[in-house]
Parts: structure tokens; sequence; C-alpha cells
């Protein structure tokens, strides 16, 4: 098996710009980092150069100009060229040191700019999974095969009214009823997500995701076999635990019980859902835990209003009813995005060019004080869900830092 912390491979890196011709700047480079997140709908890269040929001035090298990169690597490669530009956004950290000069480049994805000179006009009906695609394609021009939408239970009507289409996308998310609440009153929970990865754009329920099973698994041992390099799937730093079930958060969030206080603009009549987690069924990554006893009571009181769109006086599709239970479920969004990051886990790998946020991954963490390495009864080892992904291209080699979440521990066997 080949060594994935050392066989990444740059094969391209140009600068163009307005009137200036394609200039390699591959051999100035020394630390590359592309960055993805489930709560941002951008694709990020920054390109450290080491300047001892005067580019920056000489070709000149400008914010908005772009940037042509291609690695290649055993597990994919990240391709960045006419047809999907990267552009540059910023020049940063610039400092000039005798015969050289030292500056960063900061690069996006087209969408990014799109997004600030494009504008969501006219009426939306029907399914918001498809209000979602129209956006994309109609309005960002977006090809048909970067775009990953899971349609919703509910409908909404709505008008554009002038916004971002990014940020009009992010604000249909707390909207959205996954198909898992069908035919029920108590079973899934509302809550969706919108990011950009390397595949395009996706707009999936926190129910469906969890649902996915784990394509890779890693494990952590602490004897030293981690680092080896016929063993791409182990951890090469030990794993750290940034938050681990906050519950003074959960409280202020009502993660746990909240009352919410609705008002309907229509029938001008007040609403009133006690929420519970404990109410119903949800998918989780592992035990599903009981609410702690210090919060029988409800921690948050929330006041808002029953947001069934613009337009809800026409008659709502089949199947449908004018709200759809929106107290319930607008109440539900809070609390199901709440505990899913109750754990916060960081890790670092060899470079994996097929992990992707939004994906599911398992990780095996040894239990403590074992002669041997014992998974079994770990309670940090399972399922985690990647939000953020960040691959790493260094001079000692290529690694990929995730940031992964969790619902809840693992249940001891």
């Amino acid at each position: 098996m080949a060594d994935w912390l050392q066989n990444a491979s740059l094969k391209n890196l140009t600068y163009t710009g307005d009137g200036v011709q394609a200039t390699d700047i591959r051999m100035q480079h020394n630390t590359i980092e592309y960055h993805e997140s489930i709560f941002d709908p951008s694709i990020h890269m920054e390109i450290g150069i080491q300047d001892t040929i005067g580019f920056m001035d000489l070709t000149p090298i400008r914010s908005g100009g772009r940037l042509n990169i291609k690695i290649e690597h055993e597990t994919g490669e990240i391709t960045y060229g006419d047809t999907n530009p990267l552009i540059l956004s910023n020049i940063t950290n610039n400092l000039r040191e005798g015969k050289r000069e030292f500056y960063t480049l900061q690069g996006e994805t087209k969408g990014t700019y799109d997004n600030q000179m494009t504008r969501v006009s006219g009426k939306y009906k029907g399914n918001i999974g498809d209000s979602v695609e129209k956006i994309l394609k109609d309005v960002m021009q977006v090809p048909e095969d970067k775009i990953d939408v899971e349609q919703t239970l509910n409908g909404y009507h709505f008008m554009g009214n002038m916004k971002k289409p990014l940020y009009c996308i992010a604000w249909l998310r707390n909207r959205s009823i996954p198909h898992t609440a069908e035919n029920s009153t108590t079973k899934g929970h509302a809550g969706f997500l919108f990011w950009e990865d390397m595949d395009g754009y996706h707009y999936k329920s926190v129910e469906s995701i969890l649902k996915e099973e784990p394509e890779f698994e890693y494990e952590y041992r602490e004897d030293g076999e981690s680092i080896h390099t016929d063993t791409n799937f182990k951890l090469i730093a030990p794993p750290i635990f940034t938050t681990n079930h906050d519950v003074l958060k959960k409280l202020r969030d009502g993660a746990y019980k909240s009352t919410n206080i609705f008002f309907d603009l229509l029938t001008r009549l007040p609403a009133l859902h006690e929420y519970s987690w404990d109410d119903g069924e949800h998918t989780t990554m592992g035990a599903d835990e009981p609410i702690p006893e210090i919060a029988a009571s409800p921690s948050r009181r929330m006041l808002g209003l029953v947001d069934i769109g613009a337009m809800a006086f026409e008659e709502p599709p089949e199947g449908e009813t004018a709200s759809m239970n929106m107290t319930k479920y607008q109440a539900q969004t809070v609390s199901r995005l709440s505990n899913l990051f109750s754990q916060t886990l960081n890790i670092t790998v060899p470079l994996n060019l097929k992990l992707r946020v939004g994906a599911m991954i398992t990780c095996k963490l040894p239990k403590l004080n074992t002669a041997a390495t014992d998974f079994r009864s770990s309670p940090a080892k399972g399922s985690y869900m990647i939000t953020r992904l960040s691959h790493k291209f260094l001079s000692k080699g290529a690694v990929t830092a995730l940031e992964l979440v969790r619902d809840s521990y693992e249940e001891l066997k």
C-alpha cells in the first residue's frame, strides 16, 4: 500500500489575470491548504508563496485573477481550471525580506462571487427542494451534475425579495421538514444543512445524513503503530475533544426542553408548543441519552411567528396542510442542531481526498489503562459526522485535518 502521507503530487499551479499570460508559480509555493465546512456553501484555498523572482510586481499578481491548480493523489485529485476556476480573493501576510517575498494567496470558487452579483427575484411555490434546485440552476447557473438536493416533505411559497441566492437557500433550511416525519406526529426531526464540497452543492436533512453508512474507519493506537507508513487509516496525532456535552450551552439553546410561543398572522391567534427531546423518535449516532435530571423543566422560552409562507392563502398542494404543524418543527430544528454538536472531536489522518464534509466516518478510540489496545468498551468510539475538513500539503507530507461531531456517546457493551 502506498504511503498517503507522501505521494501527493502538484501537477499545475498557474496564475492568470486580465491581459496577463499564465504564469507558472509552482516552484514558489511552500504550503497549500484546502478547506470545506458544513456551515459554509463555499470552498476556500490558501496557497503560501515564497517568491524569489518578484512575481507579485512583475506579473503582476492581483486579487480578482484566476488560479489554475491540479494536485494528484492515490485517493483522488483537486482540480480547478478554466471551466471550474479558483478566483483569487485576497493576498495576505505580505512580507518582504531581502531577496525574498512571502505572501498567501486566498482563493474561492466561482459560486462565492456569483452570490455577490446575483439576486433571487420572483415567486417560488411548491416543494422546498424544487425551489433550491431552481435557484442553483437558474440564478447561479450551477451545472445539474453539481447539485444534490433532498426533497422536503412540505411545500413553502415565498418571494425572492432580491436576496442573495446562497443566503436565500440557507434561510430555507429552518423551514424544511424531512420525509422521515411523514405520516407521524413524532417520528423524525426537522433540520437541514447546506454546503459546498468538491462534488458540488448539497442540501440535505440531518436525519438522512445520520442514516448513511460510514465509508471509512479510522483508529488510534497508543503503541506507535498509528504513524507506520502502511496504516493509512490510523490517526497520526492524538484525538482532541474540544466540546463534550456542554450542558449549560444546551440549556441556553433549549436542546432538552423549551416553551415555544408562536403567533399565527393569518388566524391572529397564539399557539403554544411545549417541546421535549424525549418526544418521539430521532436518529442518533450512539445511545440516545435521557434528559438529565437538571433539565426537568424548560430552559428556554422562544417567541416567534408561525412561518407558513408568503402566499399561504392559496390552496396547498395535495397531501399537505396549510401549516404542516410548523410550530412543532420550528422548535425541533433548534433542538436537533444543538444536540448534533454535543461532542466535537478533532483528528488528523493521512491525506484522503475521498473524504467530504457531511459524510459519516467511524473512529475507533481505545479504552484507557489497558495493556493491549481495547476498543470494545470505549464510549468515545463510534460514528461521527464530518463538519470541517482541511487538506494540508506541507513540506513533510500531506494530511487531512477533520472536525467531527456527534450527538451521543457510544453504547457500552
